[in-house]
């Protein structure tokens, strides 16, 4: 456990609550003519962002900071409900002016306020389509709290997904799959085009499941038609068995990042798209509710041709964003790591992962469904070695990669860190494909407490002897540098 009163500065953990304008802020913003207000600016019409004037900027930097602060109150405000207001009332000191009315003022949360507003829930599907990257993103990030948030809505007779639910109700329900299918569609020509891809497709991504068979939001904005039982639906825009669906983009998607790779030399950005996608691909195709729907799109689409074809033949001589895995020594190990390279190689194994399965799963409902000709010829895409050995080796091949040799010095030296249950396994791969390949905020965040939580006395800031704590502070940000 830790001692949260060594987190302050104040002489206790109570106090710094109670002196902290966060909690105020909070409060006040979940009044309504406050929150209400920040609405309002947001419910601008989506067309006036493409405007090239002063007011048109103004306008927009508004709606940024608006929905960062929604964004924010999202992501804290269960701190505030559960940790931050008992305290204030338990604790309450007449020294420092709280509000009488402190709470959430009627709301169960501040998602029953959105909830409550389906044109802002609308403007934001409808945002992540403009070309202003901070606005989009910030918009598939909210709709992914939402959409987590109730990810089964026990009221819906079908149990649907609450965003899914109100996606499907409002005016704007085709607009949004628009949007949607613009922001993928849009060119790449800037880390900020790619990254928001990226966000995109871990959104839809998060939204479906391997195997629970309840509808999701990333159904509605794939083009399924969303009824009692899930179907490609009208042959009308936005729906999958139109020429024109978010579904057909993302096969489009994959295809055009495969198609750029170069085998001797496996680049970060596409391999990470083709992971993305085909991962989204493979969740269709295994869950039991959509596996049949999938598979038949997928069939009469080629899928399984294509992907056999264009899938990148490396070799243990194949160097990632530009090195070499296979020369890595134990000296130059730590470029390799802590650069793109490693994220390049982790993508791909992804990629072949989802394929394989893929694959096996296709094989197996040719072999049930259809023809023994049909069958024979799938196999022989497989196994054919007019020119090369046959294709099905390449999926299996291991590459002859060796372990990253690990320096146990090191490890043995981070002793004071021992007791953090660090679980370095869960860090996933950062949002961009750019500057730090992993995720490690939260890891960040813990080691900056677990060292002010262990400074030699109990109120780190009232240290006298500058000398014994500079001291201090350089050991430990030495170990803590080390488990970077």
């Amino acid at each position: 456990s830790t001692d949260l009163n060594a987190l302050v500065v104040t002489p206790d953990f109570f106090t710094y609550v109670q002196e902290s304008p966060a909690s105020i802020m909070i409060n006040y913003f979940l009044e309504e003519p406050v929150f209400k207000g920040v609405f309002n600016i947001i419910k601008a019409s989506v067309s006036d962002l493409s405007y090239q004037n002063d007011i048109a900027t103004s306008q927009i930097n508004l709606i940024k900071q608006s929905m960062d602060i929604i964004d924010r109150i999202l992501e804290f405000q269960d701190t505030y409900t559960e940790e931050l207001l008992p305290i204030l009332k338990k604790h309450q000191n007449n020294n420092y002016m709280i509000p009488k009315d402190m709470g959430t003022h009627g709301l169960g949360s501040f998602y029953d306020a959105i909830f409550f507003n389906l044109d802002i829930i609308a403007h934001f599907g409808l945002y992540v389509g403009v070309t202003n990257y901070s606005i989009a993103s910030k918009s598939v990030s909210i709709l992914n709290k939402l959409s987590l948030r109730y990810a089964v809505d026990s009221s819906q007779q079908y149990g649907q997904n609450k965003l899914l639910v109100i996606f499907d109700a409002v005016d704007e329900s085709a607009r949004i799959k628009d949007a949607f299918i613009s922001q993928l569609e849009l060119p790449i020509d800037s880390d900020d085009s790619l990254n928001i891809k990226l966000e995109t497709l871990q959104f839809l991504n998060d939204n479906l499941s391997f195997t629970d068979q309840s509808v999701t939001v990333s159904h509605f904005l794939l083009g399924f038609h969303v009824t009692n039982i899930l179907s490609t639906g009208p042959k009308l825009s936005t729906f999958i068995a139109s020429e024109t669906s978010l579904f057909k983009t993302i096969l489009f998607l994959l295809q055009s990042s495969l198609e750029s790779l170069d085998p001797t030399n496996i680049e970060y950005a596409p391999i990470r798209l083709a992971s993305l996608s085909m991962e989204i691909l493979l969740k269709l195709c295994r869950n039991p509710t959509t596996s049949k729907i999938v598979s038949d799109v997928l069939l009469e689409y080629g899928f399984f041709e294509i992907v056999v074809e264009l899938d990148p033949v490396v070799t243990k001589y194949t160097v990632w964003e530009g090195q070499s895995y296979h020369s890595v020594s134990s000296e130059d190990i730590d470029t390799f790591v802590n650069s793109t390279s490693i994220g390049a190689l982790l993508s791909f194994l992804s990629y072949r992962n989802h394929l394989i399965q893929f694959l096996s799963l296709f094989i197996h409902r040719i072999s049930v469904v259809g023809t023994g000709s049909q069958l024979l010829s799938y196999v022989d895409l497989l196994i054919s070695n007019i020119m090369y050995s046959a294709k099905v080796f390449s999926f299996l091949n291991t590459l002859g990669y060796k372990n990253i040799p690990v320096d146990r010095k090191l490890v043995d030296s981070v002793s004071q860190l021992r007791s953090l249950p660090l679980d370095l396994t869960k860090v996933d791969l950062a949002q961009n494909c750019t500057g730090q390949v992993f995720d490690i905020e939260n890891i960040n965040n813990m080691l900056k407490l677990f060292k002010r939580s262990h400074e030699p006395v109990s109120s780190s800031m009232i240290l006298t002897n500058a000398e014994e704590k500079n001291k201090y502070h350089a050991e430990m940000d030495a170990e803590i540098a080390n488990v970077k």
